[in-house]
């Protein structure tokens, strides 16, 4: 009888949080011009929707993107065509009057002001930074609650100070482009909670880190840099990924990065080894990367980060609810996945890198340790 109990309360927390927590727990950007400048000295700064849709530069009411528009851009347009209309007008649009067609081309406007404004910086290196999973973009949208991790802006500016004193003693240049997307939000909590936490990282945050992947095709194909660094934390990895192959096979295949040289850290890993790599060499690209890769991955890892884990005292549970078993190496997964490379792909570069004697996930953790000199000798050296 109890066991039949629980998991009839299991069931429901399940089916409660599936149908609403795509919505209720999603991040919004529609007033981050309010929040933080898209263009900042040698910043640049983009923002997307669980679909991989881009934020115009323009005001939109984050309370109606999630009550008028699921947390949708191109819901909220539907259901508030009139303010459609006057973001069109200010980007110039020949027919501003909202229809599925109009909007398309305002997501094409939209990523082309983004990209020049991006090839607008000359510099010789650009470094992306993508956060991962529970982030908000601002200290004060986390509740104050000093728990929480902090919000994803502040550990960019962690990641670019570090970067910055590094590179400064190299005469490097360099241009930060950060990626803010919606890796849901959840404060923690007790056990019923903390399984909430676990569906929404599985069900709703990797499938929109993938779309945020895929959508970020469009901007490389037409940045003109040749020299890129990615770091991303957790589960920023899926968004990294799916940019630069295709996870799983598609017929819709968008251009893969051409760019030269990409050197990607991967920070805390939040996903498996092999089977994340499964499909590292399906990629849309006329570059014989199998000859000579333009990637080069570095996988940053922490044996003892408890998130990864999913550790409570001796109990360890990586692979429930969203395998995460890369960052922390468990059980020898990305020494696995080093030999899987060396035999399935011998032109490509995966190394590792580790961050020691500290059981925290979070972001500033990882960049203030000292195992943070070899992502950056990895980075630009």
């Amino acid at each position: 009888m109890k066991k039949t109990k629980f998991i009839t309360l299991f069931f429901l927390i399940f089916l409660q949080f599936n149908v609403f927590g795509k919505v209720k727990n999603a991040v919004t950007f529609g007033n981050h011009a309010e929040r933080i400048p898209t263009i900042e000295n040698n910043i640049y700064r983009i923002f997307m929707d669980m679909n991989g849709h881009f934020y115009p530069e323009n005001i939109i009411s984050d309370q109606e993107l999630k009550t008028g528009g699921q947390s949708q851009l191109s819901l909220w347009a539907k259901n508030y065509p009139r303010k459609f209309e006057l973001i069109a007008q200010s980007y110039k649009l020949n027919n501003t009057t909202y229809t599925e067609r109009n909007y398309d081309i305002l997501q094409d406007s939209i990523r082309s002001s983004i990209t020049n404004r991006i090839n607008q910086f000359e510099f010789q290196n650009q470094t992306w930074l993508i956060h991962g999973f529970r982030k908000k973009i601002t200290k004060d949208e986390t509740d104050g609650l000093k728990v929480e991790s902090p919000s994803s802006d502040f550990g960019n500016l962690e990641c670019r100070n570090r970067i910055s004193t590094y590179t400064s003693n190299n005469d490097i240049e360099n241009l930060f482009i950060e990626v803010y997307w919606d890796g849901k939000y959840m404060t923690r909590g007790g056990l019923i909670r903390m399984i909430k936490i676990g569906f929404l990282f599985k069900n709703h945050a990797i499938p929109n880190a993938l779309n945020c992947g895929y959508a970020l095709r469009k901007i490389f194909k037409e940045t003109e840099c040749q020299k890129v660094k990615i770091i991303t934390h957790s589960t920023g990895t899926y968004v990294v990924s799916n940019l630069l192959f295709n996870i799983e096979p598609t017929s819709n295949n968008l251009q893969t990065p051409k760019q030269s040289d990409i050197r990607i850290a991967y920070t805390a890993s939040a996903s498996p080894g092999i089977k994340h790599f499964k499909n590292y060499y399906n990629r849309s690209t006329d570059i014989d990367y199998q000859k000579k890769d333009n990637y080069s991955i570095l996988n940053f890892i922490n044996k003892s980060d408890f998130v990864l884990l999913k550790k409570k005292g001796f109990i360890k549970l990586p692979k429930l609810l969203g395998n995460t078993t890369l960052g922390c190496d468990f059980k020898g997964e990305s020494k696995k996945l080093k030999e899987y490379f060396t035999k399935n792909y011998p032109n490509s570069k995966y190394t590792e890198a580790y961050n020691k004697y500290n059981a925290d996930h979070w972001f500033k953790s990882y960049i203030k340790s000292k195992g943070f000199d070899y992502v950056l000798n990895f980075l630009y050296n």
